[in-house]
């Protein structure tokens, strides 16, 4: 009878739908990636209980008894696990460490956020302001930079989740939240921290008290659009006009909104954005000499102020953007913006055949030579930055600064 219930105990269990197969992660953190308002991200090591490893960006909650703060990472990690798309950062566990803290686990990306891309050009306000001789990014490795955020955003917007719900609006679409893959070259969107399905978006709108959400504004103050800083329904459109200030930014050098104040306080700083987005921003080629006319069109139509004149879904604004890059044939790839990175930081001779092909759309006629050309602003602006003036908005916002 001992040896029969020796051998059942014994024998190994059958995997058959319904089993559950419990396996436990180690992670052992290293250096800090970031920190928000709801805890920290960290570079960590993955060891599984199979003894596989892997560098993963892991978001742990600071304060486990903020019942906010764990209901958001909650909401994101049900959210993003779902989602899977090149330009999107892959989930890859999560869970609650021995002392109670929650945990996501997500695909560690080395490369460089868009603002840290922008350093690599010198391409920055403190730059403008004191004439650093900052350089230009390409404009079309900034349409290829933002056709990649477009498909990730019209991954987000369309996607049909388990629960039935349809569409994820990011609501914090800005220059840190996509990041550029050194070594093979995708820019992912990382962060999905404040993200919210379109019906729940609504749902929330229409149970908050107006007094209490006058001023809840979510995303980063800088890139809110008109309906975001007043508090109006955002959708997929609200997206799309932040990465067209991303998208500003990349060929500036600065953020649009910027009052150039460093003594602004929050509410003169979003007086001042509610007031400029009345009117449409000064266009790109009366910035910077030698801006392309018809990325500056992209680029306006997605930064229009009413929600109903911008393009009405990423997918369409994909299509211009494939247009725009792709029309006399040969544009970039993958291969082409990480050769870019990499020309950054060597020279041309010093790259082989095939990086030297994937950058051809960078080359100028005649001569078959890399072309990079110098940051210009055009006399209009150069002359507005000298007094510290912001040359991306309005005349007639200008003058009641």
């Amino acid at each position: 009878m001992a040896d029969t219930q020796r051998e059942k105990a014994d024998s190994p269990r059958k995997n058959v739908p319904g089993v559950i197969i419990h396996s436990g992660s180690a992670y052992r953190l290293g250096e800090t990636l970031g920190e928000g308002g709801m805890g920290s991200v960290y570079k960590a090591l993955r060891t599984t209980a199979g003894g596989h490893k892997q560098t993963v960006a892991l978001k742990v909650v600071r304060d486990k008894y903020d019942a906010a703060s764990c209901k958001a990472l909650i909401r994101e990690a049900r959210r993003i696990s779902e989602l899977r798309h090149d330009n999107i950062v892959s989930f890859v566990d999560s869970g609650i460490t021995e002392d109670g803290q929650l945990f996501v686990a997500l695909e560690y990306i080395p490369g460089l956020d868009l603002n840290q891309f922008l350093d690599l050009h010198n391409l920055n306000k403190a730059s403008l302001l004191n004439w650093r001789k900052p350089r230009r990014i390409p404009d079309p490795i900034t349409g290829f930079i933002l056709l990649m955020a477009a498909r990730a955003l019209d991954a987000a917007h369309t996607h049909q989740f388990e629960d039935g719900k349809i569409g994820l609006i990011n609501r914090d679409v800005s220059p840190d939240n996509f990041v550029v893959e050194r070594k093979f070259g995708f820019v992912k969107q990382i962060d999905f921290g404040v993200a919210e399905t379109i019906d729940d978006i609504k749902a929330a709108h229409e149970d908050a008290p107006e007094e209490e959400s006058r001023f809840n504004l979510t995303g980063k103050l800088l890139y809110l659009s008109p309906e975001g800083v007043n508090n109006l329904v955002t959708d997929a459109r609200t997206d799309i006009y932040a990465l067209g200030l991303v998208g500003r930014k990349l060929v500036t050098g600065f953020d649009q909104y910027d009052n150039f104040d460093p003594d602004a306080n929050f509410m003169k700083c979003l007086y001042h954005i509610m007031s400029a987005q009345t009117e449409p921003l000064t266009p790109l080629t009366r910035i910077v000499a030698g801006a392309d006319e018809r990325l500056d069109e992209i680029l306006a139509k997605m930064t229009r102020p009413k929600m109903e004149e911008r393009y009405q879904s990423a997918a369409a604004l994909r299509t211009d953007l494939e247009d725009y890059l792709y029309k006399e044939g040969k544009g970039p790839t993958v291969t082409s913006l990480q050769t870019y990175i990499k020309l950054t930081k060597t020279r041309a001779d010093k790259l082989d055949d095939r990086e030297m092909d994937s950058v051809s759309f960078l080359c100028e006629r005649g001569t078959g030579k890399i072309r990079l050309d110098a940051y210009e602003p055009t006399k209009e602006a150069k002359a507005l930055l000298k007094k510290s003036i912001n040359p991306a908005i309005s005349e007639k916002i200008r003058s009641t600064r």
